[in-house]
């Protein structure tokens, strides 16, 4: 099969297509021919080599790649043509998604319907993030939840998820994004703005703060400024995690794939009531290219490769 492979630490020139043995699925996987993975900066950072102390068990050569979307060619409990979506948590030193075939455990595949593949392709890792993001949070209904890089993947994910669970969101965005992330479910969005101003905006919303901020881009440890007294602090880095102070819990999430989850994210997808936006797709022959433009950043919605 034709999978692309890391084989020395680099940047999107080391995304290389090369011919690999198939995979073998063993007990409870099942085999799911990709139609779609998205890029994610997981990817790049990993294939540059920043994040050897994170995932010491990735190491070249190796095959990149998180999220997919796809057709199941075999497995048990899955008809053969299923369309599917998934996630491979490459930390744990398994081969990834960006490759024509993949095997995974079946209990953590995503039933699609007839949904569409492309997008679905970039849904697994944010969704799945944002979720475990906003429980690590506490999320409950009549909360002002406050999102921080809502026109990104995650934090579009984390509006959805939290105005669709009865929260107030307060979102921050980029110029020009406002409506979209509107259209996610917030109720305000702010444009960009430091962490030490985004207490103050959002004081001058919600007296005393809010209940949860949900750092997705990451502004930083000084963003908990935004944050009530007793609330909680959630990001995504290991640095943005801000020192204790007025009762608060700051936390970051480690996402771990579990049994069941991408079963109802899938589901939202398929219904429409969680989206994902596509910026561009790219034929798997030009993965170098595809890496290249993600990784400049600037896009609205995801980079996606075709299989």
């Amino acid at each position: 099969m034709r999978a692309v492979q890391i084989s020395s630490w680099g940047g999107p020139e080391v995304f290389e297509v090369v011919e690999r043995p198939e995979p073998e699925p063993r007990e409870g996987e099942v085999l799911v021919r990709v139609a779609a993975a998205a890029l994610n900066p997981v990817e790049w950072f990993t294939a540059a080599g920043y994040l050897q102390e994170l995932a010491p068990a990735v190491v070249p050569p190796y095959v990149p790649g998180w999220d997919f979307a796809g057709t199941v060619v075999r497995g048990e409990g899955y008809a053969e043509g299923e369309r599917v979506v998934g996630m491979v948590r490459q930390f744990d030193g398994l081969d990834g998604s960006l490759a024509e075939l993949v095997a995974v455990p079946g209990e953590l595949l995503g039933r699609l319907g007839d949904a569409d593949l492309v997008a679905a392709g970039g849904l697994a890792l944010n969704a799945v993030t944002a979720r475990q993001a906003l429980e690590l949070g506490g999320l409950a209904a009549g909360q002002t939840v406050v999102v921080t890089g809502a026109s990104g993947a995650v934090g579009g994910a984390a509006v959805q998820l939290a105005a669709a669970a009865g929260a107030t969101v307060v979102a921050v965005a980029s110029t020009g994004d406002e409506e979209h992330v509107r259209s996610l479910g917030a109720a305000t969005v702010l444009g960009r703005t430091s962490a030490e101003e985004l207490g103050e905006r959002v004081r001058g919303l919600v007296p005393g703060g809010a209940d949860l901020v949900l750092d997705a881009v990451p502004l930083g440890p000084a963003a908990v400024g935004a944050v009530c007294d007793g609330g909680r602090f959630v990001t995504v880095l290991d640095s943005g995690v801000p020192a204790p102070e007025r009762g608060i819990l700051g936390v970051k999430v480690d996402v771990r794939p579990r049994p069941g989850e991408l079963q109802e994210l899938a589901t939202a997808y398929a219904e429409g009531r969680l989206r994902v936006r596509v910026a561009a797709a790219y034929p798997l022959e030009e993965v170098a290219a595809a890496v290249e433009k993600a990784s400049a950043g600037g896009l609205r919605g995801k980079v996606v490769v075709l299989l």
